[in-house]
């Protein structure tokens, strides 16, 4: 386990699956069925590849519970926002809701 899994871990109770060319960090709520996205970046090299698909299917296989994904996307990184957005809508992502600079999503998992 490498130190920053471990920080992460134990600090927040936050898990982290990484590959290369990107990493998701996540919290799961078994009680709930979800699996909150805590973080989630691929490098620019690695956008349009494999990368996103391959961290997606090992963290649901992991968690053979979980009925859906959550999570939020901030606005104020205005340069990324629009593109996560977009990226995540393509990506069977939908709106749930909205607050202030954060929007929040939900991905149904299908297996």
């Amino acid at each position: 386990m490498d130190l920053y899994r471990e920080y992460l871990k134990e600090r927040s109770n936050v898990g982290l699956i990484q590959k290369e060319g990107g990493f998701v960090a996540f919290k799961s709520y078994e009680e709930r069925g979800e699996i909150f996205i805590v973080d989630l970046f691929v490098t620019k090299a690695a956008r349009g590849s494999s990368v996103y698909p391959q961290l997606m299917s090992e963290l649901i296989s992991a968690h053979p519970w979980a009925t859906h994904l959550t999570g939020t996307i901030f606005l104020e990184s205005q340069d990324t926002a629009s593109a996560t957005l977009l990226s995540a809508l393509k990506s069977g992502w939908v709106v749930v809701g909205a607050n202030n600079n954060t929007i929040a999503i939900l991905r149904k998992i299908t297996r």
